[in-house]
């Protein structure tokens, strides 16, 4: 039988639409592989630079660099941390600046400078606010104090959690051991005014300088005397200086450790995952070798002729006692309903 030519012409066209559909359709299914690979960020490799104050043999900077560490092992090298200790990207108040702007990637910060951003975090400045170590993780592991890290979102960080610097001592070239012993004293403090009140209701002259100038302060008499946590005195050697040092644990110094948010928000949730539950750790770990280096740390200063008073054979309660304006001034402006959180505990 003879076909028509034109007929097969058209046959042929029928054909090849229906070969060319049934190609397209098949490629199609092979789209995601060829054009927008599924798993195309298990290759890509997120890395973050973020600075601190302390120098690197100070505990915190320790435990900030076992953070890099787990990270990097628990997300399988696909998230790097580099931690630049010393101050190598400003002091604190550049360093808060900088996770705010994005121009610093992370970094761990005492609450007394984070309050400037974040002013929740003011109240802790409040003196012999906590009694002990014991009552300030119990505050910070509840539910209040993970709530705080929320604040920090609204000033463009991710707060990821807390590292405890401990107890603020005083150290000076006179013993002190009551709350008479700082009257007229000139004393460095940070620029907070928390502090500054505190000092003043004690009848001492607070003078706030930055921690990079503070040795060479004490040395030339341009104060004399100062108050930090033992592991700066010791890691900073003002003990080398001063001929005293009195736990007078005034003030907790916590530190809150935050990402840039949008920095944080570019690593995908699996990573997100692995870097807090390498947070939780880190926090774990700081606390055990907090204690062991406090206790390193005194024994190191004692070696080296400084004295160091208790807080067993210091009248604590002088100190309280002439203190209590500071909570009367600001009660307003840290909050009272937070206040009387913490102090309900």
């Amino acid at each position: 039988m003879k076909i028509n030519k034109r007929k097969m012409i058209s046959l042929l066209s029928v054909l090849l639409v229906l070969v060319m559909v049934f190609a397209v359709g098949c490629g199609g299914s092979k789209a995601p592989a060829q054009n927008g690979n599924a798993n195309a960020d298990d290759d890509k490799v997120y890395k973050f630079t973020g600075g601190i104050q302390p120098p690197a043999t100070h505990p915190t900077a320790v435990s900030m660099q076992k953070f890099a560490d787990l990270v990097k092992e628990k997300t399988n090298g696909k998230v790097l941390l580099t931690v630049l200790p010393d101050a190598q990207l400003g002091g604190e108040r550049e360093l808060l600046e900088g996770v705010q702007l994005g121009t610093v990637d992370f970094s761990n910060i005492t609450t007394t400078i984070v309050a400037n951003a974040v002013p929740q975090y003011l109240v802790f400045d409040l003196p012999f606010l906590f009694a002990n170590d014991q009552a300030v993780y119990s505050y910070f592991d509840s539910k209040d104090g993970r709530d705080l890290l929320k604040n920090c979102e609204a000033k463009n960080m991710k707060g990821l959690g807390y590292l405890n610097n401990g107890f603020r001592v005083t150290s000076s070239n006179i013993p002190i051991k009551k709350a008479d012993d700082v009257k007229g004293l000139s004393i460095r403090t940070q620029e907070n005014q928390l502090h500054m009140a505190t000092w003043k209701a004690l009848g001492a002259q607070p003078t706030p300088l930055a921690m990079q100038d503070l040795y060479t302060a004490l040395q030339q008499g341009v104060v004399g005397a100062q108050e930090n946590p033992f592991s700066v005195i010791a890691s900073f050697g003002l003990y080398e200086i001063q001929d005293y040092i009195s736990e007078t644990n005034h003030i907790n110094s916590m530190t809150v450790t935050m990402f840039n948010k949008a920095k944080w928000d570019s690593i995908p949730a699996k990573y997100q995952d692995a870097i807090m539950e390498a947070w939780a750790e880190v926090e774990k770990y700081d606390r055990g070798a907090k204690e062991e280096a406090l206790k390193a740390d005194i024994a190191k200063m004692e070696a080296a002729g400084t004295t160091v008073i208790r807080s067993t054979d210091i009248d604590l309660n002088s100190f309280k006692e002439k203190v209590q304006s500071v909570y009367t001034q600001y009660e307003g402006q840290v909050g009272k309903d937070l206040l009387d959180s913490i102090l309900k505990r």
